[in-house]
Parts: C-alpha cells; sequence; structure tokens
C-alpha cells in the first residue's frame, strides 16, 4: 500500500469513530456543571454527658438509633441521693409534729371566763335585789317602820356583792389576757420551728435536682453518631456518654471568594449539587443562614472556582435532609 494513503476498510470506520467521539463529548457536557462553591456537609453535634457520679445502671442507645427529645436513655446508680432525699423530706414532714397548739390550753381557759361571766351575772342580780331592799328599807326606816340595823346589813351585803362584782370582772380580764397570751407565745414558738422550713426545702429541692441528675434524659431529637459510655461502667460528671446530632437538617459548610461574596446575601435560596458517581447527581435546594464576616486562609481541601485566591469566607448552607445526605459528604453549590 502507498504512503500516506487510508485503505477501504479505514474508510469505512472513520464515520463510526466520529459518531462515538461526539457521543463522548456530548455525555461529558452533559455531565459538567457550573457551580460557584463547594463544601462538606455538618450537623450540628450535641455531646451529652453525665450529669452525676456513679455507675451506669443502664444506657438504651445504639449508635444509629434516632431519639426524641426529653427520652429517658438511662440511669446511673445515685443511692446515696435517694437517701438524702428521702431524709430531707422526712425532717420537713417533722415540723409539723414540731409545732406547737395552744388549743386545748385556750378552750380551758375560754370555759373559765364563760363561768366568770355566768358568775357576774349572778352577782349582778343579787346586786339589783339588794339594791331594792335598800331602797324599800331605807323608806321604812324614814318612817321609822323598820330598825336602822336591818338597813345597815343590807347595805353591808350590798358593799360584798359589789366587791365580788369587781373581783370577777377582773378575773375576766385576766383569762382574757391569759388567753392573748397563750396564742401569741405559740404563734412565736411556731415560728421559731417553721423558720427552719425555708433551707429544708431549699435542702430537699437541691438534693431533688441531685437525684434527677442520675436519670439520663435526650435533650434533643436526633441520631446517635458515637457512643462513649456503656452500661455497667463507672462515670464522673462530666464525662461523654454520647454524642447526637439532628440529620433532618443539615449545613453545608462551602467557602466563596472576596469576589464572590457581593453575590451572596443571608437568606438567599440556591442550588445544592451532590455527585454520586457516573451520571447520578442529586440536587437539593439550600438557603445560606450564616456568612462569616471575617476572611481566612484557603483550606488545602477545598476548592473553589478562583482556587488562587489567598482569602476566603466561610458560609453555611441549611439543606433538608431526606436520608440521602450523610455527615461529610461534598457537595457544589449554584447560586447563579
Amino acid at each position: 500500500m502507498a504512503k500516506g494513503k487510508f485503505s477501504p476498510s479505514r474508510i469505512r470506520l472513520l464515520p463510526g469513530l466520529i459518531l462515538l467521539l461526539l457521543v463522548f463529548t456530548g455525555a461529558c457536557n452533559n455531565k459538567k456543571r457550573d457551580y460557584q462553591a463547594s463544601g462538606i456537609f455538618e450537623g450540628r453535634e450535641v455531646i451529652v454527658s453525665a450529669e452525676s457520679t456513679g455507675k451506669i445502671l443502664q444506657l438504651d442507645l445504639e449508635e444509629g438509633m434516632v431519639l426524641d427529645a426529653g427520652a429517658p436513655v438511662g440511669m446511673i446508680s445515685c443511692s446515696q441521693q435517694e437517701l438524702a432525699v428521702q431524709q430531707a423530706r422526712a425532717s420537713l414532714e417533722s415540723l409539723e409534729d414540731k409545732k406547737a397548739d395552744a388549743g386545748p390550753n385556750i378552750k380551758v381557759l375560754e370555759q373559765q371566763a364563760v363561768l366568770n361571766q355566768n358568775q357576774i351575772r349572778i352577782l349582778e342580780d343579787q346586786l339589783a335585789a339588794l339594791v331594792r331592799d335598800e331602797t324599800r328599807l331605807q323608806r321604812l326606816v324614814d318612817a321609822e317602820a323598820a330598825p336602822v340595823k336591818q338597813l345597815d346589813d343590807v347595805r353591808t351585803q350590798k358593799s360584798v356583792v359589789e366587791k365580788q362584782i369587781a373581783v370577777a370582772k377582773s378575773q375576766v380580764d385576766i383569762t382574757k389576757r391569759q388567753i392573748e397570751a397563750a396564742r401569741q407565745n405559740t404563734a412565736i414558738q411556731n415560728r421559731a420551728i417553721l423558720s427552719e422550713k425555708s433551707p429544708l426545702s431549699a435542702k430537699l429541692e437541691q438534693l431533688e435536682d441531685l437525684e434527677e441528675k442520675c436519670r439520663i434524659t435526650n435533650p434533643m431529637r436526633g441520631t446517635v453518631l458515637t457512643q462513649y459510655a456503656y452500661a455497667h461502667e463507672m462515670v464522673n460528671a462530666g464525662k461523654a456518654l454520647y454524642k447526637i446530632a439532628n440529620l433532618d437538617t443539615l449545613y453545608l459548610k462551602a467557602y466563596v471568594t472576596g469576589t464572590q461574596l457581593g453575590e451572596i446575601r443571608l437568606g438567599q435560596d440556591l442550588t445544592v449539587w451532590i455527585d454520586q458517581g457516573g451520571e447520578a447527581v442529586l440536587s437539593y435546594p439550600g438557603n445560606i443562614s450564616w456568612i462569616s464576616d471575617k476572611a481566612e486562609f484557603t483550606p488545602k481541601s477545598i476548592m473553589t472556582v478562583d482556587e488562587r485566591a489567598n482569602l476566603v469566607y466561610p458560609v453555611k448552607i441549611k439543606v433538608v435532609n431526606d436520608g440521602r445526605i450523610k455527615l461529610g459528604m461534598f457537595a457544589e453549590v449554584q447560586w447563579k
């Protein structure tokens, strides 16, 4: 075959090669997307720690488990706190038994006052009768129809009854003062006893709070990412038990250059792309929830449109997770 000339078989293959080349080029062009920034998904993680020191009696959780806010997940042994709470409650209840009751004494004094009042009424009736006798005898003596001695005897009896009435009334006043004094003394004594109630109540609340800290309660709805402790282990207050994060909403932390900063704003809607390999791409709506007010040096693991930029600004983009987004996934951001 002459040099530089094509054989008929090679000529027949050219249309197929050209078509294959066009299809491949089109596929590459279809896969190519314009994006302005990229980043990695993060979650708001919370490390739940023990609030009491003791042995873990129960810890019902596993990595990957979804927990609701306020769900009880375990218990730390706190027998000492329980005993202290029982003792404080008993001390608080015993204050009622220590209170003085002036009721019986006051009842006796009130009965004595009633008797004195009855005696006064009887004496006053006697005095009224003697006054009538005195008046009648005075007329008889004036008419010389009765001896003077009889009048004097009536007047003497009258004087005695008047003194008895005065003594009885004085006794009534004394009884009233005794009743009031009994009430005041009892109130003072009870105030001294009840003054212990406030510190005892505060102590009881403190002990009940310590007892409550022995219960391990999940603080937020989320998925258990890492478990650090297990049942039957000894823990101190502050030791991490597990890490949890709400994966229903994730945050893509991306970086933009200074020239791109003017193109975005808080609350701005944009599109987040996740490459699943091959031609599979997931698209999610996102919303810018945070823009840093300070520039940072470009991290080596982050790519931007302008990779030559010396400084970039981190931003966080809020994305609702449908269950397919995982922490640490790489994603691209498009807002144009």
